[in-house]
């Protein structure tokens, strides 16, 4: 037998086998047991693999001895510290580092005496990323123009405020890092033109510029500064319609013969633009046009057919696009690794085997909140060989048609999938077991997905590592599957997922030998016994209550004195509230926010004592049903608010008791319920009984009721009179009967529709004077609704139409014309309103009242234009 002497391998062995090792495990070296704790020889070679160090305050005890174990540390990450960052970078310029990249972001200031410190001790530094500082100075920049003059990259983006302007010595400052290569100025609003001139002339090496929302910037001072540096890679801007269309500018980009990354995201371009782009035959690797405006088919189609080498393009909100045009544009795109078309309302799963048919080298698509599965699978077929096919990444996440047939059919075209996001599609059932059965996944994301069920998965998916299954109806008879299959999983999220409970998890972390992760927020029925978790609560023991809860028992019972309680986000129990209850305490307001452990019988005890009661939270108390809480009713009957939100099994019946019983009852939250649908009645409903005026009930927030429909409304309208402010956001039912019915009855002063797709309010013939502020973000509106707001709200004074993209610039000039109180008008992504900026100006000018205006993302106007409505005291949002 060979002696442990003979087996013994030289460092400089095993740390070329660790290479080898990790090199082959790539990205999944997280998940992987750590080969240190084998033993002491592993510990000293595994240490200098160690390239990289996050740093939070739960770290810093333990940092002097990291820092002497990882030797080749080369980057450092502090953004997430929130202790004194000053004596930490003392500290670490005490060990003898080679530092190249340093993260301060995320922090109020820059921490000058300590990064005057660092790099008088540590000089190889080469990147500093201090993005989103609360507060620049100007000598923090000329400390790091002096501290670290081989500085390659340099991140100052999105700086809350600076203390310099005009007499900010950029060109000083950029002589001194000469070898600077990457610049990320974005948000930067002292950046000017002579700004980026002296970037561009001064850094010959430079390759890559980053100055997105820099609001000083011109199209000639643009063009100017490229011209210095025609060698630049990377280029990433915003243009306004004027740039897109300035020669100056397109000769520039011209100029760029290494071009080969051009991010415009969030700007208006023009088809002239892209066709030059297209004439002189750059060779773009990555090209970014993300929610931008102002280009056609045409224009893109003329680019793309010139960019054969082309590997990354992001098209995100083309709404132009259709399935045969990504069909035409998809023939020229050989090389495309990957795609997004996001938020391209008119695309579906013809788009998807267009690509995959088309780009043999395709590694990822993105094609979230489309129409993938709206016509069905049955007409595409092809000849084409799709076995060795490099799909790896799809991700279809908001596709209300995608369907289990759709899902089958991606298991026959990408064989070798290996990520999948289908979260939030409500069609998916049973299909996605044959994806896993086909398919190579790796990680998968069902979250919100509510049909699907994996209880049919009775093969082995050894290959799954990631699992979210939040938001969904997961039980324990889901669990037991994935427990016998997955026996590779490492991540599992469970978040919300009411239904699951203590003796499904505990299979799950027996069986899942790897697993390193789980996340179990918010399920109600998990105990949360330490037992449990130790392996030591197997025989079906409930939930061991920790021996603190007992003297808080006894802590709270002491004051008398007591008249507002919230544990929120706690696990508490009926124990507690009994003693509660015994000792009478006068509560004025109880808030049990996503509490979970106790019952409905323990929160009907206290509440049977607690006369006084006006305020109530119960959101997510999942035991609640409408009998139960018509009785808890019963006993407050001085309640003013109460929040019913994320309890699934309520419905309008929980609205009509609460209103019968409770007559100074001014506001309910019953958010995410199942308010209209007759599946979970279990009392009277309204139509059953006689209902009087309740004259106190103020405020209504009803979002995310999807089965809320007309009916009830009116019924509301008929009942709360003084109605003030009501929420519907996302209610997909809602049309114009039921809204117009509530204008007219109630005295409504803060209306929220966002995301209501069926109403557009054209039966808006009557006054309505006290609405102030009018949500309809996302909606279908129009013309004709704008025009109708225009005759019906005059005092209005608040308008949100956020991604409303019918909205023109002629509703909108009469909304702001007849609505005499406007203070502030909200117009982001509405891409089909005038780009024109003397038409707004001369709008905005036309109404004193107008204090705040949120622009559309393709408007993009120097300072200057907008001078006088600053002037005038408005404030333009970009």
């Amino acid at each position: 037998m060979a002696t442990a002497q003979e087996l013994y391998l030289p460092e400089d062995c095993w740390e070329s086998i660790f290479k080898i090792f990790f090199n082959e495990c790539g990205e999944h070296n997280r998940y992987l047991p750590s080969l240190s704790v084998l033993s002491k020889q592993f510990l000293s070679v595994t240490g200098r693999f160690q390239s990289s160090l996050v740093i939070f305050d739960q770290t810093l005890p333990f940092l002097p001895s990291l820092l002497q174990r990882f030797i080749n540390l080369t980057s450092l990450n502090l953004a997430h510290i929130t202790r004194d960052r000053d004596a930490l970078l003392t500290q670490i310029s005490c060990f003898t580092l080679q530092v190249k990249s340093l993260n301060l972001s995320n922090h109020a200031s820059i921490p000058a005496n300590g990064l005057q410190v660092f790099s008088q001790k540590i000089t190889t530094l080469t990147s500093l990323i201090c993005s989103n500082i609360g507060h620049i100075k100007k000598s923090d920049l000329y400390l790091i123009a002096e501290g670290f003059p081989l500085l390659e990259e340099l991140d100052l983006s999105l700086p809350k405020d600076i203390d310099f302007y005009d007499d900010f010595d950029i060109n000083a400052i950029t002589l001194a890092l000469p070898k600077l290569r990457k610049v990320n100025l974005s948000g930067n609003y002292y950046i000017n033109d002579l700004s980026i001139f002296y970037v561009c002339r001064n850094c010959e090496f430079l390759e890559e510029v980053v100055m997105f929302n820099c609001k000083n910037l011109t199209d000639i001072g643009i063009a100017s500064a490229i011209r210095e540096r025609p060698n630049l890679m990377s280029f990433s801007i915003n243009l306004s319609e004027a740039m897109s269309t300035s020669m100056e500018l397109m000769d520039s980009l011209q100029s760029l013969e290494r071009l080969s990354c051009l991010d415009l995201s969030f700007s208006y371009i023009s088809d002239q633009l892209l066709s030059s782009l297209a004439d002189k035959c750059i060779n773009l690797r990555r090209l970014m046009l993300r929610r931008c405006t102002g280009y056609s088919h045409t224009g893109i189609c003329n680019l793309l057919s010139m960019s054969g080498f082309l590997q990354h393009l992001d098209l995100q909100n083309a709404m132009f696009l259709n399935d045969y045009r990504v069909a035409v544009f998809s023939k020229f795109l050989f090389n495309l690794v990957s795609i997004n078309l996001s938020h391209c309302r008119r695309l579906t799963e013809s788009t998807l085997f267009e690509l995959v048919e088309n780009c043999p080298s395709l590694d990822e698509i993105r094609m979230e909140y489309t129409c993938i599965g709206k016509f069905g699978v049955e007409k595409l077929s092809s000849s084409t060989d799709f076995a060795h096919m490099k799909m790896k990444s799809l991700h279809l996440a908001y596709n209300p048609f995608l369907n289990d047939e759709t899902i089958k059919w991606f298991t026959s075209i990408c064989p070798n999938l290996e990520v999948l996001d289908v979260s939030n599609c409500s069609c998916i059932s049973e299909g996605i077991v044959e994806v896993l059965r086909c398919c190579k996944i790796m990680h998968l994301n069902l979250s919100s997905c509510e049909n699907v069920n994996l209880h049919a998965m009775n093969f082995q998916v050894p290959m799954l590592e990631v699992l979210n299954l939040s938001y969904t109806r997961t039980d324990d008879k889901t669990l037991d599957a994935i427990s016998k299959s997955c026996s590779g999983l490492l991540q599992l999220e469970l978040e919300r997922c009411y239904s699951i409970t203590g003796k499904g998890v505990k299979q799950v972390v027996e069986k899942c030998t790897r697993l390193k992760e789980i996340n179990l927020r918010y399920c109600c029925k998990v105990s949360v016994g330490v037992g449990l978790w130790m392996g030591m609560n197997g025989d079906g023991v409930g939930p061991v209550v920790p021996s603190g809860l007992i003297a808080l028992n006894d802590s709270l019972r002491s004051l008398k004195r007591l008249s507002c309680l919230e544990l929120s986000f706690s696990y508490i129990t009926n124990q507690l509230l009994a003693s509660l209850a015994d000792k009478a305490l006068n509560l004025r307001r109880l808030v049990l926010r996503r509490c979970t452990g106790y019952s409905y019988t323990g929160i009907l005890y206290l509440l049977s004592r607690s006369r006084f009661l006006q305020h109530l939270d119960l959101q997510n108390a999942m035991f609640l049903n409408d009998h139960r809480v018509a009785e808890l009713s019963k006993h407050l009957f001085s309640l003013a608010s109460i929040n019913l939100s994320h309890c699934r099994e309520l419905t309008e019946s929980t609205l009509f008791a609460l209103v019968e019983n409770c007559p100074f009852l001014d506001e309910i939250r019953m958010e995410d319920t199942y308010i209209g649908n007759p599946c979970f009645h279990t009392g009277c409903t309204f139509s059953s009984r006689t209902v009087s005026a309740h004259m106190e009930m103020k405020s209504l927030y009803l979002a995310n009721n999807t089965l809320l429909n007309d009916a009830i409304i009116k019924l509301f309208a008929s009942i709360c009179l003084n109605l003030q402010l009501l929420d519907v956001n996302n209610c997909s039912c809602i049309s114009d009967e039921g809204i117009v019915e509530v204008l007219r009855s109630c005295k409504i002063v803060h209306l929220n529709l966002s995301s209501c797709p069926k109403v557009n309010l054209h039966r808006l013939n009557f006054q309505v004077p006290t609405l102030e502020v009018l949500k309809l973000s996302m909606t279908r509106i129009d013309y004709r609704t704008l025009y109708a707001i225009s005759k019906s709200c005059s005092g209005l004074q608040q308008l949100n139409l956020e991604e409303c993209l019918l909205v023109t610039a002629k509703g909108v000039k009469k909304v702001i014309e007849n609505c005499t109180r406007l203070k502030e008008i909200n117009l982001r992504y509405c891409r089909n309103t005038a780009a024109d900026v003397d038409i707004w100006l001369a709008m905005a000018l036309s109404r004193p009242s107008l204090r705040k205006i949120m622009a559309p993302s393709h408007f993009c106007p120097r300072d200057t234009k907008w001078k006088p409505l600053l002037d005038h005291g408005c404030f333009l949002s970009p």
